[in-house]
């Protein structure tokens, strides 16, 4: 009986598309509309280097309107406009599997649609984890450089069962939101670990959204804003309690592009392994851009050309904000449950 092997398979184009398809659309935070893929962004994938420069032009000032007058000697002076820059980073990652990982793929039907379902899953949980990397660096930056205007927290580290005020509520989410002031509006979503989103199960405030082609729960919302639990939201264990961090988004704050590398599917083979029997791998790539909306990197992001690691992510000296913070849709809350 013939054996499909991975050196059988043909991982062209539509391969990789497929599983970049897959990954985007697997992605919690893509389905909750807080990444959006940017065709700017994905155009800018094709030049040099890694990093991608996008300039922007900043809100005219609300400023009191000039008084008209007759009076020929009264000269008005325009006001200027002035400009930023956004400096996202590009990710060149890889990732491969050997065929022993893959055996059960290759008995399917159509091999190729499962190893792409298995490699475009991996992804979507890559940039999920990703994009809450970014969110901790941006949090460390907040903190070190803005006086922490995007976080509200009631946590503590005392001893004895936290009290109501230092769990998580609708009234810390209040709080937190009304770190944008009147911006508050723009925020859509909230990241959750299980642990905070069990609490808002027993206060019975989570509304359930239903499939109405398979009755199957879709998703949740929490006081407005469309509930994304992750067990990856970070956690930080004191001498005497644990603190969670949720975070709030609005809609579109990270922009994904996507480019393509000069080989993004290779399969690798090893004769002399397995003593001799041979081994495969399936070696994947992908290059793109997950940005935060008002950031540019700095740090390690600018000088080295290597890819950040997830600590270089989330590491408080490798982002800048550049908007003014009612122009940045996100805001962190901790709490001690």
């Amino acid at each position: 009986m013939a054996v499909t092997r991975l050196s059988d398979l043909v991982f062209g184009e539509n391969f990789n598309g497929y599983t970049i398809e897959r990954s985007i659309r697997r992605n919690a935070f893509v389905s909750a509309g807080v990444v959006v893929v940017d065709p700017a962004i994905t155009a800018f994938m094709s030049d040099q280097g890694f990093l991608v420069n996008m300039p922007h032009f900043k809100r005219v000032a609300n400023d009191e309107p000039n008084a008209s007058s007759d009076d020929p000697a009264a000269i008005a002076v325009p006001k200027k406009i002035g400009t930023g820059n956004e400096i996202a980073r590009k990710l060149m990652r890889n990732q491969g599997w050997s065929s022993a990982d893959l055996t059960a793929a290759l008995i399917a039907q159509d091999p190729m649609q499962v190893i792409g379902d298995q490699v475009g899953d991996y992804w979507a949980g890559v940039n999920q984890t990703t994009v809450l990397k970014i969110a901790q660096g941006i949090l460390a930056d907040n903190i070190a450089n803005d006086n922490g205007d995007m976080l509200k927290t009631v946590a503590t580290d005392a001893t004895g069962a936290p009290t109501d005020a230092e769990l998580f509520g609708q009234d810390v989410m209040l709080e937190a939101e009304q770190t944008m002031g009147d911006a508050k509006g723009s925020l859509t979503a909230i990241a959750v670990h299980s642990v905070i989103h069990t609490r808002m199960r027993k206060a019975g405030a989570l509304l359930d959204f239903f499939d109405p082609e398979t009755g199957r729960l879709d998703y949740q919302t929490f006081d407005g804003k469309r509930v994304i639990v992750d067990d990856d939201m970070p956690v930080t264990q004191g001498t005497n309690r644990r603190t969670f961090t949720s975070i709030l988004f609005g809609a579109g704050v990270f922009r994904q592009g996507v480019g393509t590398p000069k080989t993004p599917n290779e399969v690798e083979r090893e004769a002399a392994q397995g003593n001799g029997e041979g081994v495969e791998t399936l070696w994947n790539r992908r290059h793109e851009v997950i940005h935060p909306t008002g950031f540019a990197v700095a740090g390690t992001q600018v000088s080295s050309n290597a890819t950040p690691t997830y600590s270089a992510l989330a590491t408080a000296s490798n982002w800048n904000r550049v908007f003014d913070r009612k122009n940045v849709p996100m805001a962190f809350i901790r709490t001690n449950g």
